[in-house]
């Protein structure tokens, strides 16, 4: 049913001014309620936002500068999650959402150069940030300590996305043109594909929930999916209208069949995944823009899957400070094939006698987006970028595991000093503490030094189930074997010549 909300759910912003706010529907006494249906989401009316009645639960001054990153885990969890941001102070703070409070701070090592500018969850147990120098630097989450530093892209990494066993990550580079696929148990680029593109090279990859399948866009307004283990294309668009610039996407759907697009001109459009070859395209724009550039409430900067609900919960961040709840399982109807179509009536008509006059004032689900929550962040504050977590993420995922796996005690190799027992956490992790620039302790704790290679950190030690974490490495190796095949490919032909 179109704008029912997860039993509760959090919703994270950053801004341009360094603020780091977030909405807890929990800390609301009274029932979260759709607006009313005479409202045009579509059109872009929206309730007004004091009448709104999500609550503010926290608003913190976190970073001097805009906030580049917020993230929480895509792995499943019954209770709020940690949260990080990172901002253009070169700051990282970490948040215990359950309490929106901040539990400590770190930068970034002293001789890695440039500004972050992405960022991700990988698992619960790291975070993955990337930088305008084209590093990748891997942090624990219980020390934040620095476990990796990794180099390969020629420019800055304009995105992170983490697969939900936290083994691997794939990132992309506007400049280099490249998506790259990261080992992240040992520290290892294992695969890059270069993306040929007549405009810009990927601006925005992100794995599917399950990391099924990936998704990226690139020359602004191309978007490209594909299925991680077979490599088959489920899905290539070009909006080609500039206007339409892709800045932002995310999964939608129970099976992951639907991607949504946050546009630069205020839109947001829904597009099905075409599995299995052949068929027609079909995307629908169900949330209509401005008509241009900076039209609209402004530009869509960022959207964030929200679990639960009708599994078509979608959360939009403009420049504006509007941050807005949809549900677009009437657009995703309107996708469906003709087969898929017949169900959904057989559905509906089975349950028609007992829906008949339970209706909540709730848009109809014909409408390609229903619009169930707006705030706003202040009369000037401009939100750069969103996070989200649910309650119903812990029975929707299956990938989250309780602890990490173990390591058998003859495999484990000497460890350097700061690395943690993977298979007791919680005895050997060390209190969080607010590091300095060229704190000299924190160096010889292990920080950044233990970056290059395998650096004695525990390969194993990642949040996530043995069988999420065997079919993470199973992609890596098939990553490697292509990655060789081509080589020999390359090398051939330099022979030949």
């Amino acid at each position: 049913m179109p704008g029912v909300l997860p039993s509760r759910f959090i919703i994270s912003a950053g801004t341009y001014d360094g603020c780091v706010a977030g909405w807890d529907s929990a800390k609301n006494p009274k029932k979260l309620l759709p607006p009313a249906s005479n409202l045009s989401p579509t059109r872009g009316l929206p309730p007004t936002p004091s009448s709104s009645p999500l609550p503010l639960s926290f608003a913190m001054s976190s970073h001097s500068g805009s906030v580049r990153v917020v993230s929480v885990p895509s792995c499943a969890s019954a209770t709020p999650p940690l949260m990080f941001s990172f901002g253009a102070d070169q700051v990282l703070r970490l948040y215990d959402l359950a309490l929106s409070v901040e539990i400590g701070e770190t930068r970034l090592p002293p001789d890695i150069p440039g500004l972050v500018t992405s960022g991700s969850f990988a698992g619960a147990a790291h975070l993955l940030v990337g930088t305008a120098e084209g590093k990748l630097v891997l942090y624990d989450a219980q020390t934040l300590s620095v476990q990796h530093v990794m180099g390969g892209h020629a420019g800055p990494v304009s995105c992170v996305s983490a697969h939900p066993s936290g083994a691997m990550a794939l990132t992309c580079g506007e400049r280099d043109g490249t998506v790259r696929l990261w080992d992240l148990t040992r520290g290892r680029c294992t695969y890059v594909s270069r993306v040929k593109s007549d405009g810009a090279g990927p601006q925005t990859v992100r794995f599917s929930p399950s990391g099924e399948s990936y998704c990226y866009s690139h020359g602004h307004t191309h978007v490209t999916a594909k299925d991680t283990v077979s490599g088959e294309v489920l899905l290539d668009v070009d909006l080609e209208d500039p206007r339409l610039r892709v800045n932002d996407l995310c999964y939608l759907g129970p099976d992951e069949g639907y991607v949504a697009l946050g546009l630069n001109n205020g839109g947001l459009c829904l597009m099905r995944l075409n599995r299995g070859g052949g068929g027609e395209i079909r995307a629908a724009m169900v949330v209509e823009g401005g008509g241009s550039v900076k039209g609209g409430g402004g530009r869509v900067k960022a959207v964030s899957r929200l679990g639960g609900g009708s599994g078509y919960l979608v959360v939009s961040c403009t420049s504006e400070g509007e941050v807005s709840v949809w549900d677009l399982e009437g657009g995703a109807n309107s996708l469906m094939d003709e087969d898929e179509d017949e169900d959904e009536d057989e559905e509906e008509n089975d349950d028609e006698a007992s829906e008949a006059g339970s209706s909540d004032g709730s848009a109809d689900s014909d409408d390609g987006a229903v619009l169930v929550q707006r705030v706003k962040l202040g009369n000037s504050s401009r939100v750069t970028t969103i996070a989200a977590w649910s309650e119903e993420d812990a029975a929707d995922l299956e990938l989250a595991g309780e602890g990490a796996a173990e390591v058998p005690e003859e495999k484990q190799g000497k460890k350097r000093r700061g690395a943690v027992d993977a298979t007791n956490i919680e005895k050997d992790a060390e209190p969080v503490r607010k590091a300095k620039k060229g704190d000299k302790e924190w160096k010889k704790s292990g920080g950044y030094k233990l970056g290059l290679g395998n650096g004695g950190v525990d390969t194993e030690r990642v949040m996530g189930d043995k069988e999420g974490l065997e079919k993470a490495r199973e992609l890596i190796t098939k990553a490697k074997k292509i990655k060789k095949k081509k080589d020999k490919k390359l090398a051939a032909g330099k022979g030949k010549k």
